[in-house]
């Protein structure tokens, strides 16, 4: 009895190190390959079909003298979220000043509002709404009078996977 027992723990030892083998070079841990460091730790299930995220610009174009705007956002790329955003200034009847470097303003992943003042246009990020909203209306007020917010809107993440 007592050597069927030795046996049994003999064995139930050596067949852990079997199953349990040394990753090759490079390779992450699975549950027949487990790093040498780690044989008798639990393994925790690696997560399948986790979400992915993508960060998306926005940009906002504006044209001071028309009063005129365009905006974008969810856009992959900052180039893209610009150019968005001019053809929509020209679209809205901006003239040449939307497409000025000065008057497009890029942002990424985040919120952002444009309040416009009688001489004064402010643009700021933030990473709500509200925060963007309070924020450029505070900004335009420091220079300007009759501020509103003329435009707010948010270029969120966008799932992939």
């Amino acid at each position: 009895m007592m050597l069927r027992l030795a046996m049994l723990i003999m064995l139930s030892s050596t067949t852990s190190s079997i199953l349990a083998q040394d990753c090759p070079y490079g390779m992450p841990a699975t549950p027949g390959c487990i790093p040498p460091d780690q044989l008798n730790q639990p393994q925790q299930a690696v997560p399948i079909n986790q979400p992915r995220w993508a960060k998306t610009w926005g940009a906002i174009a504006i044209d001071g003298s028309l009063g005129k705007l365009g905006a974008a956002t969810g856009m992959v790329n900052r180039r893209q979220a610009e150019q968005a955003a001019i053809a929509q200034c020209l679209a809205n009847h901006g003239g040449e000043a939307c497409k000025l470097k000065a008057s497009v303003w890029s942002f990424r992943n985040q919120c952002a509002a444009t309040a416009w003042g009688d001489i004064h246009v402010s643009r700021v990020g933030g990473k709500s709404i509200e925060i963007a909203t309070n924020s450029a209306l505070q900004e335009c007020r420091k220079y300007s009078m009759n501020c509103k917010i003329v435009y707010a809107d948010c270029s969120r993440p966008m799932r992939v996977r």
